[in-house]
């Protein structure tokens, strides 16, 4: 299973480097692998935490907490819906 990503609460532009968090508006490819599962967050105040690799770019690891990051899907329904 592979999902796009998208950041919209992390590092804003211009950024020298990519670090652990995503970059605002950027595409990120999640594989299915979990940092912090939903299940290990169940009944706490900590999100998820999804691994992530940016769409774009060189090949390094993101947290992608499930707060920051809106699955493509979900975006393109929040446009259609204006």
């Amino acid at each position: 299973m592979r999902e796009i990503w998208i950041c919209h609460a992390g590092a804003g532009l211009p950024v020298d480097e990519q670090g652990d968090m995503g970059i605002i508006g950027m595409a990120y490819v999640w594989d299915g692998s979990w940092l912090r599962s939903p299940e290990s967050t169940d009944g706490t105040e900590r999100n998820p935490v999804m691994r992530l690799e940016p769409l774009f770019g060189p090949a390094v690891d993101v947290w992608g907490d499930v707060g920051c990051f809106t699955e493509v899907e979900k975006v393109l329904d929040l446009i259609d819906n204006d």
